[in-house]
């Protein structure tokens, strides 16, 4: 825990620079599990800044952490959101498959899966906190989906390209 609580007052002094001039009040946003090793590069932070998720490694897996919340295990996790309202969190999540076969990737939000999928990427929430927006590779082709926060079903989705390279928006 004593590494986690230098890790996170390096992020304030580094990231938030003000922090130091302005001053702020220490409060614990999460706590790495025992055992588990913090993936540093996998902290997001709530939009008001009072929580924080982050991904972190136990074996050869990973869960997401989310005030009391654990989802998963995963081989690989990436691309953590947050919502507007700071109540959901959507990653990716990805299992690789036994034998050396193709892994499938799901967009997770809450711990509901949608997919499997070729590739998740880029999930957005709306401004709302009710949907949200993501990259999905399926049948060697990228569309833009949307879905419910609450649902593991795609409500609709873009046709068919052949790149991803333009993330999904909410105007």
């Amino acid at each position: 825990m004593g590494m986690t609580r230098i890790f996170l007052i390096y992020i304030l002094m580094v990231l938030l620079p003000s922090a130091a001039v302005a001053g702020f009040k220490e409060q614990r946003l999460a706590v790495v599990p025992e055992g588990y090793q913090l993936d540093h590069t996998s902290i997001v932070f709530t939009p008001d800044g009072s929580k924080a998720v982050f991904g972190a490694r136990l074996g050869g897996k990973v869960s997401v952490f989310f005030g009391e919340r654990a989802v998963g295990p995963y081989d690989h996790v990436r691309m953590l959101a947050i919502s507007p309202d700071g109540r959901f969190v959507a990653h990716n999540g990805t299992l690789y498959s036994e034998g050396g076969g193709a892994s499938r990737e799901y967009l997770v939000v809450n711990g509901i899966e949608t997919g499997p999928f070729q590739q998740v990427c880029n999930p957005v929430f709306s401004p709302d906190s009710r949907s949200v927006v993501f990259e999905a590779k399926y049948g060697d082709k990228w569309r833009h989906a949307i879905s419910a926060v609450d649902s593991n079903r795609i409500a609709a989705e873009t046709g068919k390209a052949d790149l991803h390279w333009m993330g999904p928006v909410f105007s």
